[in-house]
């Protein structure tokens, strides 16, 4: 597992406790429910990048994420337009819009790990093709090959 997220458990944890909160308080502030936020702390589930987000945010925090390659990922315009709409709402009107938008995003990230399933499906697929034809060039190629030596 990666280090990062071994940590990060931990860490919200502690971000929480300094600002002297209880997981409730804090949860209602970011629209989060006290079970999901015990599941965080306990590393038994890993927050969404909303809730990163704000967790971080209430906590006095900023957060910054950057891609492998160091390009740092931005929301979307029509998500910064979302956020600053959600900022508006009670945490009571919020939820169902937050929770539809994880749902959303729990969506995306099951057809991202569908799709590499299948893409490396089709890697597999394609290498045992390229040695099926490697075979098959090997007993024509060589078999011609040895014609020419017997004829030679």
């Amino acid at each position: 597992m990666d280090p990062m997220l071994d940590d990060l458990p931990r860490t919200l944890k502690a971000l929480r406790l300094a600002t002297g909160r209880t997981q409730a308080q804090l949860g209602e502030a970011i629209g989060c429910k006290p079970s999901t936020m015990t599941l965080i702390e306990q590393g038994r589930r890993n927050p969404s990048l909303s809730v990163l987000k704000s967790w971080v945010s209430e906590c006095g925090g900023d957060i910054s994420i950057a891609a492998q390659d160091g390009k740092s990922l931005t929301l979307s315009p029509q998500l910064q337009s979302l956020q600053r709409n959600l900022s508006t709402l009670s945490p009571e009107q919020a939820a169902p819009v937050v929770e539809a938008a994880l749902a959303l995003s729990d969506l995306a990230v099951l057809n991202v790990q569908r799709a590499s399933r299948h893409a490396r499906f089709l890697r597999e697929e394609a290498n045992e093709a390229r040695a099926t034809i490697a075979e098959a060039e090997a007993r024509v190629f060589g078999t011609a090959a040895e014609r020419r030596k017997s004829q030679a």
